[in-house]
């Protein structure tokens, strides 16, 4: 079963947010710590050279594939700031993808971009790389991402646990499946480590572990994820980006699954 994408805002402002989501990507947009060796069996931290630390996701292999990470990098001139640029953008995707103005009536498109994204095997060589589309929508301060990609693209993964499971619902004729999964992130130099409990909750498929925050934080990343017409899309955030319930994330779907 092909689950969602991870959800990120890329490079603009700086340094943003590298999220998790339940196809256990790793997306990396800047330096993760080098401090302590890499564990590249069942987790990894992959390392990419850009200007800021940001949090990383560690997730478990990928079933059935040699890839265990992902890592999102930059393309020149192929981030957009209006909907009149979805055109070009699709040009340089290479796929035509659904992309609505407004996710809920207060949430409208603030940018969006095309990233090249890296399948890395356990010893961190490339095996493979696809585009994917990246959109932010925002509310003020709060935030929301929608996440697509050719599932002929990405490699397939079952891992996550039923116990992120929350709803799955038919919108449209179209199967949605909304989640929240717990996840924990440790500041990029930390001299401390995640508990066994926690590693062992990850190999379970039943949290994210990630390297790159400010400070040890926990936070609920909250995700709806579906297929239409050979894309799949993932909506998502952590939940002390936007106050959304899980209506909130079908009426988005919707919203996805209903527009030209």
């Amino acid at each position: 079963m092909k689950f969602d994408t991870y959800l990120t805002e890329g490079m603009q402002e700086a340094a943003r947010e590298v999220t998790p989501d339940p196809a256990l990507r790793t997306r990396v947009l800047a330096q993760a710590r080098a401090a302590k060796p890499s564990r590249l069996t069942r987790r990894t931290r992959v390392v990419a050279t850009l200007a800021a630390v940001l949090c990383l996701a560690t997730g478990a292999a990928l079933a059935n594939s040699p890839v265990v990470s992902l890592v999102s990098g930059w393309m020149p001139d192929a981030s957009y700031t209006s909907i009149a640029d979805e055109a070009r953008m699709e040009a340089k995707l290479g796929y035509d993808v659904r992309l609505p103005e407004a996710l809920t009536e207060d949430f409208t498109l603030t940018e969006y971009e095309v990233e090249p994204v890296s399948m890395r095997d356990s010893a961190n060589h490339e095996v493979g790389s696809y585009l994917t589309l990246c959109a932010t929508y925002r509310k003020g301060d709060e935030r929301v991402y929608l996440n697509a990609a050719r599932t002929e693209d990405e490699p397939a993964s079952d891992t996550l646990s039923d116990k992120t499971l929350v709803e799955t619902r038919e919108v449209d004729g179209v199967t949605v499946t909304y989640r929240e999964i717990p996840t924990a992130c440790l500041p990029a130099d930390s001299t401390e480590d995640f508990t066994a409990e926690q590693y062992a909750a990850e190999e379970r498929g039943e949290m994210f572990l990630s390297v790159g925050s400010a400070e040890y934080e926990e936070t609920i990343y909250q995700t709806a994820g579906f297929e239409l017409d050979g894309v799949a899309y993932s909506i998502g955030m952590h939940d002390s980006m936007a106050d959304w319930s899980s209506e909130d994330f079908f009426t988005a779907a919707q919203t996805v699954i209903e527009a030209e």
